[in-house]
């Protein structure tokens, strides 16, 4: 008998960003592996993407595409099924969910959002804690971070990693690359949120070392393609995309010097894997969770909160070809070991779990692949 699964799919009202990504690539990825013995439903609100699946079945459901959905609407439709959710929230009311929880920012860092929305996961966040639903993070780190916030001992959140073989799909788009008119440039991905720290990054780049460099972050806070930013005396400016489509970014991180990721805060840290993969060296902070998704030698790291050590290290990795050289390989030996398949088998199995459904482990991806 198959073992019925929901998933959760109001991701897909939601536009692209680290979460709504691993939710996506997890959806893909247990989709590719046609699992045997499963039955899975991607349950999205109506007007949500469609995406293209050949073993899970995608439906649309109910009315609106809120929390108000998910909270009240999702479980009635999953009808007693263990329930898959893969952005952090999950209906308080339903008895068996395993959630995916990707970090503990609004407890750690609250000042990166609203008041009303931190004060609404939190509620949340510790009443599925309570109530029982199996808890599964990203890193090591946010384990640590999550359990003292939700009440609950380590033991009781799981761990499973993420993968980046995503970036091998994306056919690169260069056009954005070919508007700096060949000038060797450092990439950085761009964010309000303080604890994405590009302000250090800004500062650092006003070293007089840097001067033959350009500073480009993808995203950010300009609308408009390419908006050139304040530049001190011979220090380069700062041109800001946008938003950047994914083919765009691959694009950029493939004529990229370097990729810089300066955050304070990440409860994984998945752009410094993408940049591995699309072949970028990357220098990354030494906080939180990223040394742990970087590894020891595919990345080099600085304290975020030291502006000369950041220049030093760009000026050092700029000027020194054998190490990027070095970075590039280490990267994507790195990103071999993270591939979508490994995490979203380890999410299914944990699904079954909370419900007590759990099956024999499956046989090797090579068995279980649709033929």
């Amino acid at each position: 008998m198959s073992a019925r699964i929901a998933i959760d799919g109001r991701f897909l009202t939601q536009r692209t960003t680290g979460v709504q990504r691993y939710a996506r690539e997890i959806v893909r990825a247990l989709d590719a592996a046609g699992i045997a013995g499963v039955d899975l439903e991607l349950i999205c609100p109506p007007g949500a993407e469609r995406l293209a699946l050949t073993h899970i079945r995608q439906t649309f459901r109910g009315v609106g595409r809120g929390q108000a959905w998910e909270q009240l609407q999702l479980p009635w439709f999953a009808a007693g099924r263990p329930l898959l959710c893969l952005c952090c929230l999950a209906p308080i009311f339903c008895r068996h969910r395993a959630v995916v929880v990707h970090d503990a920012a609004v407890f750690d860092v609250p000042e990166g959002f609203s008041p009303l929305f931190t004060a609404w996961y939190r509620v949340v966040l510790r009443a599925l804690a309570a109530s029982g639903a199996h808890l599964i993070t990203d890193s090591e780190f946010s384990r640590g971070r999550l359990a003292p916030a939700l009440h609950v001992t380590p033991g009781q959140i799981e761990v499973i990693g993420l993968g980046s073989d995503h970036v091998d799909r994306i056919e690169p788009d260069h056009s954005l690359a070919d508007r700096l008119d060949g000038k060797p440039y450092v990439l950085a991905i761009g964010s309000l949120q303080p604890n994405k720290n590009i302000g250090t990054l800004e500062a650092a780049m006003q070293d007089p070392r840097l001067a033959h460099l350009k500073l480009v972050v993808a995203g950010g806070r300009s609308s408009r393609v390419f908006r050139a930013g304040p530049g001190n005396g011979g220090a380069p400016d700062v041109e800001y995309t946008g938003y950047v489509t994914d083919e765009q970014l691959v694009g950029l991180l493939q004529r990229a010097l370097l990729f810089v990721f300066p955050s304070r805060y990440e409860g994984f840290g998945l752009p410094p894997l993408e940049a591995m993969r699309a072949g970028c060296p990357v220098l990354a902070s030494n906080a939180a969770s990223i040394p742990e998704a970087c590894g020891e030698d595919a990345a080099v790291y600085f304290d975020p909160d030291d502006v000369g050590q950041l220049a030093s290290a760009i000026a050092r990795l700029a000027a020194d070809e054998a190490e990027r050289t070095r970075l590039i390989a280490a990267g994507r030996r790195r990103t071999e070991q993270m591939k979508w398949d490994g995490p979203a088998r380890a999410v299914l199995d944990a699904v079954r779990k909370c419900a007590g459904t759990r099956a024999a482990r499956q046989p090797s991806p090579q068995g279980d692949a649709a033929t």
